[in-house]
């Protein structure tokens, strides 16, 4: 969609039918997207000769993978079999990391051979991966380009890609407070054209704020779910828990790893099973933060009068544990660097440190997962709702407006409920007391409250009957239904109408 177009009647009406749409409940027939639109969609992109990609050279890994991800779905769904070419930024590796380290770890089976420029096949789709210098843009225009995730938004990625429109779609259809866009930082999607026109998308379609943020969920992935009230003792010895996001909270990161380390360490020891409690975070490659982290924990859980006071003041307080009942013997606490989804099926508590994990591997520990996995940002939220997992966001002040809680507390009301998450999760990223530092192998009442709240959210998701875990079953429903496709394929469907196929689209859509 041409920016000059915007105010153009029937484009306009084609957006709010589209919004409509993506945010109608599942059940209603209305729901899917017409497919014609994505026919639509391919004849335009099969005339181009490519399409033009964007991947944000960010700090961690969500703009890449989100980038990444949304690349091979479209590539996937359309059945493409053209040329794109892919533009990485990566201007402060010492900063922001390795852009093409990124790269590597996110496509496994890419063959760079150490190269800045390089090729890989995607289904049927050619990809040119490139290094972007903004001084040298592409000196063929073409008529569109396409990032899913971009921080800076004082750049015109339209004029920088040479590209008539550029779509900015930032992950999951976030959308700052309209106050913050003098900020070069502020992150909202919108269309930029070359000459500095630019339209937002939730402010054109307000209801595309609605749309539901998770990604749609396989068949067999939603089954799982159902499934769960079949489910059986014997299966807790691939039991896992991922925890991702402790890079964010550094001035205490051990101290929350701690206190997620004491509750799984009571877990095992409570149902006599074995656990792997999962280290996803940039920080589990760093040698000094994993040895103290596994000295901390092994110095409580193997000092016997810190381990009895752990039990007393967390399981004795649950009604069916007489507070008189003494602590069993403490789990083994075993380390594991490698990165591998399971070790062996020894009642023992393994900590593995695997760092920042391909795609695959991350999911699959998440899809396995039936204690709530501890993550940050609304991204990670949405990947463990994907497959159905329950979990427990940690929250940066900044982001208060994008959390799991006012997402659940929107769409389903359960206070009560929602207040109990969000407890456990202050609780548990709270900074611990000032001495805690300095005597690192004892337990303080911070540490305490937060293994306490936890314990008892774990527990609580262990009964598929509990209340916590329906309403978690409920949003699994409301949000995973498979939007997320056609919500990224119909943005591209109106970023390249013309205004002559606006009534045809407006049309197909009211279908």
């Amino acid at each position: 969609m041409h920016i000059r177009h915007a105010t153009h009647p029937q484009l306009i009406n084609t957006g709010h039918r589209f919004a409509r749409i993506a945010s109608k409940p599942p059940d209603d027939p209305g729901a899917a997207l017409p497919w014609p639109e994505l026919v639509r969609f391919k004849h335009e992109l099969d005339r181009e000769p490519c399409l033009r990609w964007l991947i944000d050279g960010t700090k961690h890994l969500g703009h890449q993978s989100s980038s990444l991800n949304a690349l091979f779905r479209l590539i996937e769904v359309i059945d493409y079999h053209g040329r794109i070419e892919v533009y990485y930024v990566d201007d402060d590796p010492r900063l922001l990391g390795d852009t093409t380290g990124k790269l590597d770890h996110l496509i496994p089976e890419l063959q760079r051979q150490g190269q800045s420029s390089f090729h890989h096949r995607h289904a049927g789709a050619q990809l040119h991966f490139q290094r972007l210098q903004a001084e040298r843009s592409p000196s063929v225009p073409v008529r569109f380009g396409v990032t899913c995730g971009a921080d800076r938004m004082d750049i015109n990625y339209a004029r920088v890609l040479n590209v008539d429109t550029f779509l900015r779609l930032q992950p999951y259809l976030w959308d700052d407070l309209a106050n913050q866009r003098r900020d070069p930082f502020f992150v909202s999607s919108r269309l930029e054209c070359r000459d500095g026109r630019q339209l937002y998308l939730c402010d054109a379609w307000p209801a595309l704020r609605q749309a539901p943020l998770a990604l749609a969920t396989a068949p067999e992935q939603a089954a799982r779910l159902s499934d769960n009230d079949n489910d059986n003792d014997n299966d807790n010895d691939r039991q896992v828990w991922p925890v991702y996001g402790l890079h964010h909270f550094v001035d205490h990161s051990h101290r929350m790893a701690l206190r997620i380390g004491l509750c799984a360490a009571v877990l095992c020891a409570r149902h006599q099973s074995p656990l792997q409690l999962i280290f996803c975070c940039p920080l589990a490659q760093q040698r000094p933060w994993r040895q103290k982290v596994t000295s901390m924990l092994r110095g409580i859980v193997f000092t016997p009068a810190e381990w009895q006071r752990l039990w007393l003041e967390t399981v004795s307080r649950d009604p069916g544990v007489s507070s008189s009942d003494t602590a069993p013997g403490a789990p083994a606490v075993m380390t594991c660097e490698r990165q591998q989804p399971h070790v062996g099926s020894m009642p023992a508590l393994v900590l593995v440190f695997a760092g920042p994990s391909p795609p695959g591997q991350y999911r699959a520990w998440l899809s396995s997962s039936r204690l709530p996995a501890v993550l940050e940002g609304l991204a990670s939220i949405n990947e463990a709702l994907q497959h159905g997992s329950p979990c427990l966001q940690l929250l940066r002040a900044e982001f208060a407006s994008k959390s799991l809680c006012e997402q659940l507390r929107r769409h389903h009301g359960q206070a009560p409920l929602i207040k109990r998450l969000a407890m456990a999760a202050r609780a548990l990223q709270a900074p611990p007391r000032a001495s805690a530092d300095t005597t690192p192998a004892t337990i303080d009442s911070a540490d305490l409250l937060a293994v306490r709240l936890l314990l008892s959210i774990c527990e609580d998701l262990s009964r598929p009957s509990s209340p916590l875990d329906r309403l978690f079953r409920e949003h699994h429903a409301w949000a995973t239904r498979p939007q997320r496709d056609k919500l990224l394929l119909g943005l591209l469907a109106l970023a390249i109408h013309s205004e002559e196929e606006a009534e045809d689209g407006a049309t197909a859509l009211a279908n």
